[in-house]
């Protein structure tokens, strides 16, 4: 029996020591920046257009969040954020593009003081090998500047999250970088 619970014991410390390692390689630290919500860049969101396909315009320009080159006053992504409903602390900002038929999300989940980002690309043109295809793009760095630490629902929300991506398919190397506000839902 004491070698059953030895065994146990080893089992849940390389465990507990992976999970460990996972956490640190993963995930980076948040920046804290009050004065963000007044800066220049998050102001001059409102007097940007939003490339909308044939889309329902939201309300209010979210972000300026793009991936490669920035199209000028053009936004192609639109951003929100809501607290897990099951994970206490782990809030979700999700940056989203769509043409309709295809598009990407940059979903950071924020844990505490803790992020980490994952890139990913959709289509509604599904293959049968689409489950074992890994994402387009690998983040290589990440860096994520909030107004504040935490949020409550209702909450708003403003910040900044720079990039460097490798896309797998073509192996080159491009940033990715955006100011962003929404409220926490």
């Amino acid at each position: 029996m004491k070698k059953f619970f030895k065994y146990l014991l080893s089992v849940f410390t390389i465990l507990f020591i992976l999970s460990c390692i996972f956490w640190i390689t993963k995930f980076n630290s948040i920046t804290v920046d009050s004065k963000i919500s007044n800066s220049q860049q998050i102001k001059s969101l409102d007097r940007k257009i939003f490339w909308n396909f044939g889309f329902n315009k939201p309300e209010k320009n979210s972000t300026d969040f793009a991936i490669g080159r920035k199209y000028g006053d053009t936004i192609l992504f639109n951003c929100y954020a809501l607290k897990s409903p099951k994970i206490k602390n782990l809030d979700i900002i999700t940056f989203g593009f769509s043409t309709g038929y295809n598009g990407t999300n940059v979903v950071i989940f924020k844990y505490g003081n803790a992020f980490t980002v994952d890139v990913d690309n959709f289509s509604d043109v599904e293959r049968t090998d689409d489950f074992f295809k890994q994402n387009q793009y690998k983040i290589i760095k990440q860096k994520l500047t909030l107004n504040k630490e935490n949020y409550k629902t209702g909450d708003s929300i403003y910040g900044k999250l720079e990039l460097k991506i490798k896309n797998r398919e073509t192996e080159q190397i491009e940033m990715a970088s955006g100011y962003f506000r929404t409220e926490m839902k």
